[in-house]
């Protein structure tokens, strides 16, 4: 929340209640693609630019899990801050009309109706490789 905050207090534009707002956005910091999704937000909040849904990408039917998560985390993310800026992020009711499908792919993936990976089989984990797991009694 630290590297949030310096960022934030660049921005000339935002009012302390928008930063903070924005700082509490429920989206990892850890992981570029969504830290990037929070920096182009804030770039046009900054700026007065409506943030639209594009930075979703591909279709959930063909996404990968990790794709998939992401896409659910930053919808999820989109929809928090509709609620409390909702000039900024005018969406919310296309986003939630998205979450369901990419909720269905994590899902799918999960219970592993979905191929992860080249060693896939129906009902195993993708991580599952025969000869690999071995129980010990």
């Amino acid at each position: 929340m630290l590297d949030r905050a310096s960022t934030l207090d660049a921005m000339p534009n935002l009012t302390l209640q928008t930063k903070h707002l924005l700082a509490m956005v429920p989206l990892s910091s850890n992981n570029e693609v969504l830290d990037g999704t929070w920096m182009d937000w804030v770039r046009k909040v900054n700026r007065g630019v409506p943030v639209g849904l594009d930075f979703l990408r591909g279709y959930p039917q063909n996404a990968a899990l990790d794709k998939a998560e992401m896409a659910v985390q930053q919808l999820w993310a989109y929809l928090w801050l509709s609620y409390r800026l909702p000039e900024s992020f005018p969406m919310a009711e296309d986003a939630r009309g998205l979450v369901e499908p990419w909720v269905e792919a994590v899902d799918l993936h999960l219970r592993g109706h979905k191929r992860q990976g080249a060693a896939r089989t129906a009902g195993n984990a993708a991580w599952y490789r025969a000869g690999a797991v071995r129980r010990r009694f």
